[in-house]
C-alpha cells in the first residue's frame, strides 16, 4: 500500500499541440510597444494535486477534444478581428478628418468668392454710384389747408374721435391732392416750366434722370415720383414736396402747383354756390309765372264781366234786393190796410196795387241778374272769381316762400366756400437733399446681404433635399 501523502512522481502527460492547419494569429502591430514578457525566473504555483495519470496502456499521450478545438479557434479568431479593428480605428478616423477639414476649406473659399462677387462688388459700386456719379436733387417743400368759411365748435363726441375738421375739409383735400398728381397738372407746368425736358438733360446722371425718348405715360410716371402731396389725418392739410436738379426749378413748380390749386378751389367753390342759388332761383321764377298767370287771369274775368269785384257787385244786388223786399213788405201792408177802409177802385188803392207790382218786377229783375242761368250771372262769375283769387292766393305764397329760400340759399353758398390757405410757403433749398449717400450705400448693403443669405440658404436646402 503506498501512503496517501506521498507525492506522486509518475511522469505527467504533455500537454496538447496546437493544430498545424489552423491559421496562425494575428501579428501585433510594429508600431504598436511589445507586451511585457513573462518572468522565467518564476516558478509556476503548485496545484497541490498531481497531474491525472494516462489511462492509456503503454503511458501514451491523451488527444485534445473536438469541443476543445472549436473553442480555440472562436478565440483565435475573435483576436483577430479585434486586432483588425483595432488597426482600422486608429486609420480611418484621421482620414476623415483630413477630408472633412479640406472640404470645409474649400466651402469657406467658395462662400468668400460667392459673398465678395455678389456683396461686396456690388456694394463697392453702389459706393461708387454715390459718391461720383449720383446727380444732387433739391426738394422744395410746402404745407397748406382747404378752410370753409362756415365755422362751427366741435362737439365732444367729434372731440374725442378728432373727426371735426374731416368731413367737408377733408374731401376737398382728397380732392386737391388728385388734382395735384393728376396728368392735367403735369401738362400745365409742362407748359409753363418745360418740366419734362429739365427731368431729360444729359449732365444728370443716367440712373436718376427721365430717359431721353420717354412717352408721355412714362413722364407721369416719373412725375409722380419726384412730386408728393401727403395728406395728414390728424389737421386735414396737404404736404407738398417737389424734387428737382436745380433749387429755382423745385421753388418755382410748387408755387405753380399751389397757385392751380387755388384756382381750382375757387372754381369749384364757385360751381357750388351757383348750383345752390340757381336752385332756388328756378323755385323763385316757376313761383313767379304762376303768380302772374293767376294775375292775368283775374284780369280776363274783370274784363269778361265788365266788373271789377263780382263778389263786391254780388253783395250790393244782396243788399238792394233786401232793401226792395223790405219796401214791398211795407207796401203790401199798407195796400191790405187800405183795402179794408176803401173800395177797390180807389186811386190811393190803385197806386199802391201798381207800386207793389213794380217792386216785385225789379225785386224779380235782381234775382235773375243775381243767379241767371247755369253760365251766365253774377254766380257763375264769382265761381270763377273767387277760383281765380284762391289761385292768386297760392301763388303769392309760394312766390314768397322761393323768395326767401333764394335768400336761404345765397347764405348757404356763402357758408360753402373754401379757401386755401397756406400754412408754409414754398422753401428754395441752399443744398441738395438727396441723395443721401451713407444712407443709400448702408441700404443698398443691407438689401443685397439679404438677398444673399436668401440665396445661400435655398441652394444649401436644395443639395441637402437631393442628398436624401
Amino acid at each position: 500500500m503506498t501512503n496517501d501523502n506521498q507525492v506522486d512522481t509518475s511522469p505527467k502527460a504533455p500537454a496538447p499541440k496546437p493544430d498545424a492547419t489552423k491559421a496562425p494569429a494575428p501579428k501585433p502591430d510594429a508600431t504598436k510597444a511589445p507586451a511585457p514578457k513573462p518572468d522565467a525566473t518564476k516558478a509556476p504555483k503548485a496545484t497541490g494535486t498531481s497531474a491525472p495519470r494516462s489511462s492509456s496502456p503503454g503511458g501514451a499521450t491523451a488527444k485534445p477534444s473536438p469541443s476543445l478545438k472549436k473553442k480555440v479557434a472562436q478565440k483565435k479568431k475573435a483576436a483577430k478581428q479585434a486586432a483588425i479593428l483595432k488597426k482600422t480605428a486608429d486609420v480611418i478616423p484621421q482620414n476623415y478628418m483630413e477630408e472633412a477639414r479640406a472640404r470645409r476649406r474649400k466651402q469657406s473659399i467658395s462662400l468668400a468668392r460667392r459673398f465678395a462677387a455678389l456683396v461686396v462688388l456690388p456694394t463697392l459700386i453702389a459706393a461708387a454710384y454715390y459718391a461720383f456719379w449720383a446727380s444732387d436733387i433739391y426738394q422744395s417743400t410746402a404745407v397748406f389747408h382747404i378752410q370753409s368759411s362756415d365755422i362751427r365748435t366741435a362737439t365732444g363726441i367729434e372731440s374725442m374721435l378728432g373727426t371735426f375738421g374731416g368731413g367737408s375739409a377733408s374731401k376737398d383735400a382728397m380732392l386737391v391732392q388728385g388734382f395735384i398728381l393728376s396728368r392735367d397738372m403735369l401738362r400745365k407746368l409742362d407748359k409753363e416750366h418745360n418740366l419734362i425736358a429739365h427731368y431729360q438733360q444729359r449732365q444728370w446722371d443716367v440712373i436718376s434722370r427721365l430717359k431721353t425718348n420717354a412717352s408721355f405715360e412714362e413722364a407721369f410716371a416719373y412725375y409722380l415720383k419726384v412730386v408728393e402731396a401727403k395728406y395728414d389725418n390728424t389737421s386735414a392739410g396737404l404736404t407738398l414736396s417737389v424734387k428737382s436738379y436745380a433749387p429755382k426749378m423745385s421753388h418755382a413748380v410748387a408755387n405753380s402747383i399751389l397757385e392751380h390749386s387755388e384756382e381750382t378751389i375757387n372754381r369749384f367753390s364757385e360751381r357750388i354756390r351757383n348750383d345752390q342759388v340757381a336752385f332756388a332761383e328756378q323755385s323763385v321764377d316757376k313761383a313767379e309765372a304762376r303768380l302772374r298767370a293767376a294775375q292775368q287771369a283775374i284780369v280776363r274775368l274783370q274784363q269778361k264781366e265788365a266788373d271789377f269785384s263780382p263778389d263786391r257787385s254780388a253783395a250790393t244786388l244782396i243788399s238792394v234786393k233786401s232793401q226792395l223786399e223790405a219796401e214791398l213788405a211795407k207796401v203790401r201792408t199798407e195796400l191790405n190796410s187800405l183795402r179794408g177802409i176803401m173800395a177797390p177802385t180807389a186811386p190811393k188803392v190803385l197806386e199802391l196795387s201798381r207800386r207793389a207790382q213794380s217792386l216785385q218786377v225789379q225785386i224779380k229783375q235782381e234775382n235773375k241778374r243775381l243767379l241767371g242761368s247755369d253760365e251766365s250771372g253774377l254766380g257763375a262769375s264769382i265761381i270763377e272769381f273767387e277760383t281765380a283769387m284762391v289761385e292768386k292766393g297760392f301763388a303769392e305764397k309760394e312766390y314768397t316762400t322761393a323768395m326767401a329760400s333764394v335768400e336761404m340759399a345765397r347764405l348757404e353758398a356763402m357758408k360753402q366756400s373754401r379757401y386755401l390757405v397756406t400754412v408754409a410757403t414754398p422753401t428754395v433749398p441752399d443744398e441738395a437733399t438727396y441723395p443721401s449717400r451713407i444712407l443709400g450705400t448702408l441700404t443698398f448693403f443691407l438689401i443685397v446681404l439679404a438677398l444673399f443669405g436668401i440665396g445661400s440658404l435655398l441652394i444649401a436646402a436644395t443639395r441637402e433635399h437631393a442628398r436624401i
